[in-house]
């Protein structure tokens, strides 16, 4: 078994009453040395004759130690451990096994115990993992697991050293990447390292935070006089940040990638696990897991996704739970007059889209329906959604576009009927109502919008030509109209 010898260190005198500490293990080293953050306590895990390595599970988060493996506690000098509380992971439950320590007692376990709880007094402490999960809901015939999400102690100081220095504590801040280094011991000179080697008092002298470019293992020491702390050492993972949509997928190309979202994203649309979300830029994109977000939720920034194609159709899940809103707005979606691979995992209103029979109301056996746009494109509509049928007619249609396999698709979320509005007004310059009326904007030889493109004016003329125009003076009746001769009562249309 590996373990892990501490030199003495610094030990403040609080005094005779208990302090108590939660350890969370972050990470593994190729000794089994389990990184906490609190350079007071160390952890070092082996597989002793087992078979399975000790890990930290990515996605549950917690520490598992496996059959026959060890997990030592060790303190500083002056540090007396008085309780050690292992708190059980969901999978921990599962896999529990009899747990027995070098010292001390081990409450009695039962099974279905979400704690293990050591009590004696000792600054050095390993505890062995059982060959099967007696105490697991698996069963006693699966093997034992010790799998724990944190790691609660209770100790008191029972000494101090003249010459003791407290080890730094290294703080790393993912969001702008500055790492702080901080010593209890008053006027004690911290060095560093940033390449994993240990540091000695010829390393890098710590005088205000700085900023990792890539991840690494930063180790410090503090030192006053005589006293050298313990080696403080925190493994950094430095995450590829987006700070745009544009930014999420280009440093996330492939699948399995992993970026962290260093910008806030606004709900435009929630379906189920399918969560359409835009930037500030005007990005889009489609995130997919459980979620409770509403339409216009904002999601704040400083969380990490994987991007996870599903046939051709970019997607993101988030690496652990989506982030709770940080504010709400109203949303408004942008209209388009056509569909093209450019708005794939974007909500929005396509204009003027015309059904020839009512549109289906459910989804069964990947039914489809089309719609003919004002330029003539047929474009194939998926009811994914389950958008309540409409009769035939021209609508807007709120709708999100998609992508399955390289071809596009469409899914409608509501239709609203479109009114046959006139495309552009024309005037009759010459009309006789009141008097000849010459402008080419006068009410008076406004044209009637029929629909459909047609247009009519209906009156007598006493002026010996009419120009049909849709501008300025200059721009039609000066020569860029269409002349008519009248000369009696007409009736004219434009088709």
């Amino acid at each position: 078994m590996k373990k892990l010898f501490m030199s003495l260190a610094a030990v403040l005198a609080f005094g005779a009453n208990a302090e108590t500490v939660t350890l969370t293990p972050q990470s593994i080293d190729a000794d089994g040395v389990v990184a906490t953050g609190n350079p007071n306590f160390n952890i070092v895990v082996a597989k002793n004759n087992g078979t399975t390595e000790p890990t930290i599970n990515s996605n549950a988060k917690d520490l598992r130690v496996y059959a026959k493996g060890s997990l030592t506690l060790q303190a500083i000098q002056g540090i007396e451990i008085n309780e050690v509380v292992f708190n059980i992971s969901t999978q921990g439950l599962k896999r529990l096994a009899p747990i027995t320590a070098t010292v001390g007692t081990i409450a009695t376990q039962a099974v279905g115990d979400n704690t293990v709880t050591w009590t004696g007094e000792s600054n050095d402490i390993t505890f062995t993992v059982g060959d099967n999960s007696n105490y697991g809901s698996d069963g006693a015939k699966k093997a034992g697991q010790l799998d724990v999400n944190t790691i609660q102690v209770s100790y008191r100081v029972v000494g101090t050293d003249p010459n003791a220095v407290f080890a730094p504590v290294i703080t790393y801040d993912v969001a702008t990447d500055a790492v702080t280094l901080e010593c209890a011991t008053e006027g004690a000179s911290i060095y560093y390292t940033t390449d994993g080697t240990t540091p000695d008092a010829n390393s890098t002298l710590y005088s205000s935070p700085f900023v990792l470019s890539e991840s690494t293992t930063v180790k410090a020491i503090a030192v006053k006089g005589d006293g050298i702390s313990n080696v403080a050492s925190l493994v950094i993972v430095v995450p590829v940040k987006a700070n745009s949509i544009v930014e999420m997928l280009a440093k996330a190309p492939n699948s399995g990638d992993v970026v962290m979202v260093n910008c806030d994203l606004t709900v435009v649309y929630v379906y189920n696990k399918s969560v359409y979300v835009v930037d500030d830029n005007g990005g889009h994109t489609l995130l997919y897991a459980n979620n409770n977000y509403q339409i216009g939720d904002v999601i704040p920034a400083g969380w990490n996704v994987k991007y996870s194609p599903f046939n051709s159709l970019p997607e993101f899940v988030p690496s652990g739970s989506f982030p709770s809103p940080s504010n709400h707005v109203e949303v408004e979606y942008p209209t388009i007059n056509t569909v093209d691979d450019t708005l794939i995992n974007k909500v929005v209103y396509l204009n003027n889209v015309t059904f020839e029979q009512a549109t289906l109301a459910d989804h069964a056996n990947n039914a489809t329906f089309t719609g003919l746009l004002a330029d003539g494109t047929n474009v194939t509509f998926y009811n994914n959604f389950y958008a309540p049928s409409v009769e035939s007619g021209t609508y807007k249609v709120l709708l999100a576009v998609s992508i399955n396999n390289d071809a596009l698709q469409v899914y409608p979320i509501e239709y609203a009927e479109v009114a046959d509005e006139e495309p552009t007004p024309l005037y009759v310059v010459g009309a006789n109502v009141n008097g000849n009326v010459w402008a080419p904007d006068a009410a008076e030889g406004r044209m009637t919008y029929l629909g459909n493109g047609i247009y009519e004016w209906k009156g007598e003329s006493l002026a010996s030509e009419f120009k049909f125009c849709n501008g300025t003076w200059a721009e039609n009746y000066g020569g860029n109209g269409t002349a008519i001769l009248l000369d009696e009562e007409y009736r004219v249309c434009i088709l």
